[in-house]
């Protein structure tokens, strides 16, 4: 390809800001632009669908119409708001009670001050040393007054289980089984922890001093 000489350069040059400004021109909008309405169907279907289903008969018996109970006909909820507790529409009760526990160990005012506590002794001390009787790197043994010493309930970390709906352990109970032998059973049961130690955490509630957790297995 022969170069370009300097009066071929000059020649298309002024053409550069036209073509500049007709780009910059189809990105704008002018001052009376209107944004577009919503389409209006309100609906995905191609054909509007019917209010209820049709019956039909069920093998769970058969009604004074001649429908089972399981058969009766369904009717739909247009333009209904779904509730925040979507999964009540369909009258789980294991559901609920999963969920209603979950809720009621959820870390409360108790958790806070917890928290509150181990926040306020895990702090730096100052001590004087005008003498520099100590020196960087050196240790030395610290006796701190703190408050009254509390009943606390403790379990190893590794008992407890965390997933979104809160901490939770297994807690082994004794009982009679049909025959009246003794039978041991593991139940779940949401906690809320306090504050941990090394391998030792802190129960606020949720586990008594006498119950039982199981710690592996």
């Amino acid at each position: 390809m022969p170069p370009v000489t300097t009066s071929e350069s000059q020649r298309f040059s002024p053409l550069a800001p036209l073509i500049l400004a007709a780009m910059l021109a189809g990105c704008t909008v002018g001052p009376n632009f209107k944004t577009p309405a919503a389409p209006g169907n309100p609906r995905f279907t191609e054909a509007p669908l019917p209010i209820k289903t049709v019956s039909a008969a069920s093998s769970a018996g058969m009604g004074p119409n001649g429908v089972g109970p399981n058969g009766v006909s369904q009717e739909f909820g247009v333009a209904r708001d779904i509730p925040g507790e979507w999964w009540a529409l369909f009258q789980p009760p294991q559901i609920t009670a999963l969920v209603a526990q979950a809720l009621k160990a959820n870390p409360d005012i108790a958790a806070a001050q917890a928290t509150l506590r181990q926040a306020r002794e895990n702090t730096r001390a100052s001590v004087p040393n005008a003498d520099a009787a100590l020196l960087p790197g050196m240790y030395t043994g610290v006796s701190i007054a703190t408050a009254a010493p509390r009943a606390l309930v403790t379990i190893p970390t590794a008992a407890v289980a965390y997933n979104p709906y809160g901490s939770l352990v297994h807690l082994v109970q004794t009982g009679k089984d049909d025959k009246g032998n003794d039978r041991q059973t593991v139940k779940r049961q949401f906690v809320i922890t306090g504050d941990a130690r090394g391998d030792q955490v802190s129960i606020v509630k949720g586990v008594g001093a006498n119950d039982e957790v199981v710690t592996a297995g």
